[in-house]
């Protein structure tokens, strides 16, 4: 996920509004050179996230910081390309351990490539299912 100068930032402060928690957890190491002996690394992380709202723009919005705020839990490892498959499925199962820990209804969804970010060469997501009127 790539943060863009215009996207995120706080009323074109030095400050920015996070989409995800992928990008503070891997920052946490930008610029080092890991041992392949220490990896995987995994971390968890809830933060407040928050995206653009669609269609915000225009003259009644100038001024205004037009998102939507909503908190999430991240799950992110860091590992070598030779484990990562493996590594991907133990982070979707450990995921999907906490949802039945909860027993919250849920469906495993494969995203299409179209769907998926740039660094990343599948996803799952993992869509629980809640009753409404």
């Amino acid at each position: 996920f790539r943060i863009t100068q215009e996207s995120h930032t706080c009323n074109g402060e030095d400050a920015f509004l996070i989409p995800t928690a992928e990008v503070p957890l891997t920052n946490l190491y930008a610029g080092q050179i890991l041992d392949e002996a220490d990896l995987p690394l995994s971390f968890v992380a809830l933060t407040p996230c928050f995206r653009a709202e669609a269609g915000s723009y225009g003259r009644d919005t100038r001024g205004l910081i037009r998102t939507h705020q909503f908190a999430k839990v991240e799950m992110v490892k860091i590992t070598s390309a030779e484990t990562s498959d493996d590594e991907h499925e133990k982070l979707t199962r450990h995921a999907e351990q906490c949802l039945e820990a909860l027993k919250l209804p849920y469906r495993k969804v494969r995203l299409c490539s179209g769907d998926v970010g740039f660094s990343a060469r599948h996803c799952y997501d993992l869509e629980g299912w809640l009753p409404s009127t």
